[in-house]
């Protein structure tokens, strides 16, 4: 589920920060789904994954 979250992070935002790939690497599923929602509402990958 890592991978989706970054494709679509790329897709909304652009390139992926080092640290917000680290991050979603780290993350358990319960937060990759948690970003997976956030993600049609977020305006920055700052503020979808506060």
């Amino acid at each position: 589920m890592g991978t989706r979250i970054s494709k679509q992070i790329r897709l909304k935002y652009g390139d992926l920060p080092a640290s917000a790939q680290l991050k979603i690497e780290q993350a358990d599923t319960e937060q990759l789904e948690h970003w997976a929602e956030r993600i049609f509402i977020a305006e920055s990958v700052g503020v979808l994954l506060e």
